[in-house]
């Protein structure tokens, strides 16, 4: 190398040339081997949907969110070729792209080929790509936890049944909902002293959001056939999708939901009969027959709880914590919100194995250049946006943003309040736990205060199903407060 004036100059340097892609414009690609391969699902997926985790170490794993395509059941996956271009790997899959940090990132590419042998063991294949280019080629051959070759797509569920005894509803005016059509929303149950409020343990409930062009001096149901609508379209002769679904609640006062997928809501001079295909495959009927007149909606104002009818905590004083042992998931979503930051997604269970007990969870916006997410969070303003969090709110009936809440299986079966002011410290320390200092208000007033120290679940860093944050639905039964 020369300058100017013909001197030459030799230097020798040795390091990361920043700004310059390797040659063909791609990083090489790497062999991974996997030292466990965990396969998953929940009942609720789609038949023959798995997320197949590929386990780095102990804690974390690259992360395929698969379909099968050939012969879709809940055992396995079939053998084949899977990859985002056929639609056998979708696009919720993710990749950890710093072990050091766990920070994630979105799967762009990937190409999986499943062989099972006759002694049990599976073959993987394939090829795995992040938004960040790194490339990862895996061939590994095991037993994959949570595969089932006990036998082939197993018969379809027994139907759902359910001969109501009760009828709850109200109707809702075309001015109060703002449409073109009168609401008649509809509770069925068996439940004597249900009076629309909270469902009681050893229960059955279910829901339907009707829509019709007419409405009489008593608020009866029209006769007519209401089809479900998953758009809710809130049209005469619908049955909103949003609003229409089952609960089944145990003796702990846990609701196992109940939701339709296609079908209609028969009314017929005194009688309803509904008639679905549930979210599992099974044919459901819910029959109730008596008096349809309903209330007049009366907007008595907000649910809330705690004495304050304008806030969503139903906390009556302070909160002071100081708890140990609890455990705590972290999901990587990048620039979720688009404000140059990285997005974390936090849970904390008091008791992780049931999901039960005090719970938290945290909407994070970290400083895009920070290490790691342990830092000081204030609420989030369009004036200050890096090192906040999203005060707590309520989202599809879903708790969303900053929570405190009491769980009994993953459901609210106590108090709650959304975090809407004030900090909270999050440190890293030395033996791998984080402690979550909280110096905070509720929307109430009340103060949370204290700290909780976590450790980290098996599973944290784990892709989210359909790209979901709010873990925790309201129990609610309202459909003003629903909406």
């Amino acid at each position: 190398m020369e300058d100017a004036e013909g001197a030459l100059y030799h230097f020798t340097y040795e390091g990361v040339v920043m700004d310059m892609e390797p040659q063909g414009g791609q990083i090489e690609p790497e062999t991974f081997e996997p030292v466990r391969v965990v396969a998953c699902r929940q009942d609720y997926w789609d038949l023959g949907n798995f997320e197949v985790d590929l386990y780095i170490n102990d804690e974390y794993f690259h992360s395929l969110d698969m379909q099968d395509l050939t012969n879709p059941n809940n055992g396995y996956l079939s053998a084949g070729f899977y990859s985002m271009e056929n639609g056998g790997i979708t696009s919720w899959s993710n990749m950890v792209a710093n072990i050091e940090t766990g920070e994630g990132a979105f799967m762009v590419a990937a190409e999986v080929t499943i062989t099972h042998n006759e002694d049990g063991t599976t073959n993987l294949k394939g090829c795995i790509e992040s938004e960040y280019g790194a490339h990862l080629n895996f061939d590994w051959t095991g037993v994959v936890e949570g595969f089932n070759f006990g036998g082939e797509t197993p018969e379809p569920a027994e139907g759902y049944v359910f001969t109501s005894s009760y009828l709850y509803g109200e109707y809702y005016t075309p001015e109060s909902m703002g449409i073109n059509t009168h609401n008649y929303y509809v509770i069925l149950s068996d439940d004597p002293a249900f009076d629309g409020t909270n469902p009681a343990p050893n229960y059955t409930y279910f829901f339907f959001d009707l829509y019709a062009d007419t409405v009489d001096d008593t608020r009866t149901i029209p006769n007519g056939v209401y089809t479900l609508d998953l758009e809710d379209s809130c049209y005469a002769g619908t049955c909103g999708g949003y609003y229409t679904y089952g609960m089944d609640v145990n003796a702990e006062g846990v609701p196992t939901w109940i939701i339709p997928n296609e079908g209609t809501v028969t009314v017929t001079d005194g009688k309803i009969v509904a008639e679905f295909i549930l979210d599992d495959g099974r044919e459901a009927t819910i029959s109730y027959e008596g008096n349809l007149s309903l209330n007049p909606y009366d907007d008595g104002g907000n649910t809330g709880g705690g004495g304050n009818t304008d806030s969503y905590s139903t906390l009556t004083s302070d909160l002071v914590l100081d708890g140990t042992n609890f455990t705590y998931h972290a999901t990587y979503y990048g620039d979720w919100y688009s404000y140059d930051t990285d997005n974390w997604w936090i849970t904390i269970f008091e008791d992780d194995a049931t999901s039960s007990g005090r719970y938290f969870q945290f909407d994070l916006l970290a400083d895009y250049y920070a290490d790691n997410w342990g830092l000081e969070y204030k609420p989030w303003s369009v004036d200050n946006l890096v090192n906040t969090y999203i005060p707590g709110e309520i989202t599809d009936n879903n708790l969303s943003g900053c929570w405190y809440a009491e769980l009994t299986e993953g459901a609210i079966s106590g108090d709650m309040a959304p975090i809407i002011d004030g900090t909270i410290n999050i440190t890293f320390n030395a033996d791998g736990t984080k402690t979550f200092t909280f110096d905070c208000v509720d929307d109430a007033g009340n103060t949370i205060t204290g700290s909780i120290t976590a450790s980290a679940a098996a599973s944290t860093y784990a892709a989210k199903r359909a790209g979901e944050k709010f873990t925790i639905k309201l129990p609610s039964m309202s459909k003003i407060a629903r909406r």
